[in-house]
């Protein structure tokens, strides 16, 4: 189900009317969990049983890592189960493809069937979700929990579920030991997320995507330069509104139920650094990677300045091998290693690039690299990504590429949006601030429905679901 589709909200509205009207805290988890395998399974109903076996490994792991004289071997059972998992469905096709290819440039040509292995959706982040809980308790910073029950729902809760954020044990399991009420704040604040989200969504990063973006990309070389430049400029705008209106809405969701998210993304399109973007961009993610990749698992910046370097780069190499088993996601993770390693040789050498440039020249020069990277992301064949860049340098023509001038207006709204104006807030805090809740609840429905009818087709999935 697609948060902006609407099978999610007649589904969601039953699952928010029966949850609050459960008489106990136990009987709502044990709902919630119900909700949540049901979400996933309307996907597909066998993948429930490989969350199901992460959820228990780590639960029974977790359980004996914090008392066991052998936590090391605990801990890269449960690391080697999780990724074994993550790996086999993910990368077992490409790493055979690739090897198959690289023989046959050799001159070995054999013959190597791949299986044709279905993604779990999903499965990139409830499988870090799940790691987490061991690596946490083995680096000491949470107890393990004695309730099952509550961690199976911490793995699976439905509104984070298939493309996160990822959550931290610590943040959410605490949220399940009280009780939750229903109140009105939580009710306005989880609407209002809910509905900037799915405005991001349907009339901004699918309108751009399909009638903007996709047309360009799909047909490199009947493209222009100035058009493929505008095109990656307005993929920026499709996955920064794809992927943080998502995470509003699973915000919004969550927030409807009782519980609180973490917030996923920081205006980070502000950043005047590409370290900056990283601390904005897809935060539970860099946060997950900084702190159990590049710090635990590779030692940070422990061992000197070279071994520092390296580990920046192999954390942003392996986060863009994360994304998706595809060389341009390699390209991608490895581009963004090297500006962050050239990054940091800058600022150790005590030659800030700040200091000779004004704040909007660091923030376009960082809008800029940013965008050149969103190429690699988009552009999934290594020879079209050449392409782009050949005729991006070359710069043979001098016409400007609109597909549609409504796009102007898209563009202006969507930088209004993504700004923050507090006083628009402000405003509309006042508007419903004193409005009856059921009157606020019809009401967002009503806006919901109206601009889901409207919209014609089916929104597209999220970007981020394919990872």
């Amino acid at each position: 189900m697609v948060f902006s589709n609407a099978e999610y909200l007649f589904f969601f509205l039953i699952v928010f009317t029966s949850y609050w009207l459960l008489p106990s805290n136990k009987t709502r988890k044990i709902f919630l969990l119900v909700s949540s395998y049901a979400f996933y399974a309307a996907w597909n109903p066998k993948f429930c049983f490989l969350m199901f076996l992460s959820t228990t490994v780590d639960y029974v792991i977790g359980c004996k890592v914090a008392t066991s004289q052998q936590k090391k071997l605990l801990l890269r059972i449960s690391v080697a189960t999780n990724l074994g998992i993550l790996g086999f469905f993910k990368y077992h096709d490409f790493f055979i493809e690739s090897f198959v290819k690289l023989l046959s440039v050799l001159g070995i040509d054999i013959h190597v069937a791949t299986l044709h292995i279905i993604l779990p959706v999903g499965i990139s982040f409830y499988t870090f979700q799940s790691m987490s809980y061991t690596l946490d308790i083995y680096r000491g910073k949470i107890s393990p929990t004695g309730s099952f029950l509550d961690f199976a729902l911490y793995v699976s809760f439905f509104p984070q579920l298939v493309a996160g954020p990822i959550v931290r044990a610590a943040f959410f399991l605490r949220q399940l030991n009280k009780k939750r009420e229903f109140r009105e704040e939580n009710i306005f604040y989880g609407f209002k997320l809910f509905f900037i989200g799915y405005i991001k969504k349907v009339y901004f990063a699918d309108y751009i995507g399909l009638n903007f973006v996709d047309p360009v990309f799909n047909d490199i070389s009947q493209h222009s330069a100035s058009a493929l430049v505008l095109a990656s400029i307005g993929f920026g705008i499709q996955i920064y509104g794809d992927f943080s209106g998502y995470s509003d809405m699973a915000r919004g969701s969550a927030r409807l139920l009782g519980y609180n998210l973490p917030i996923n993304f920081n205006f980070p399109y502000h950043a005047t650094s590409i370290s900056e973007f990283w601390r904005r961009w897809h935060i539970s993610l860099s946060t997950f990677l900084r702190d159990y990749l590049y710090i635990f698992a590779l030692g940070g910046s422990k061992f000197g300045r070279t071994r520092t370097l390296v580990n920046l780069f192999i954390t942003m190499f392996l986060g863009g091998l994360w994304h998706g088993a595809s060389w341009n996601f390699v390209l991608w993770g490895g581009f963004h290693g090297i500006l962050l390693v050239v990054e940091h040789q800058i600022k150790n050498l005590e030659f800030p690039y700040f200091n000779f440039f004004s704040i909007l020249g660091r923030w376009l020069f960082t809008f800029i690299l940013v965008h050149v990277g969103w190429i690699l992301f988009r552009v999934t064949d290594i020879v079209e990504i050449f392409e782009v860049f050949e005729k991006v340098f070359t710069w043979s023509d001098g016409d400007i590429y609109f597909t549609n001038h409504l796009l102007f207006l898209y563009v202006i709204s969507f930088v209004i949006l993504i700004i923050r104006i507090k006083p628009a807030y402000r405003i509309w805090s006042l508007l419903f601030i004193r409005t009856p809740l059921t009157v606020k609840a019809i009401l967002f429905f009503i806006i919901i429905t109206f601009v889901l009818l409207i919209s014609g087709e089916k929104s597209p999935p999220f970007i981020y679901f394919q990872f």
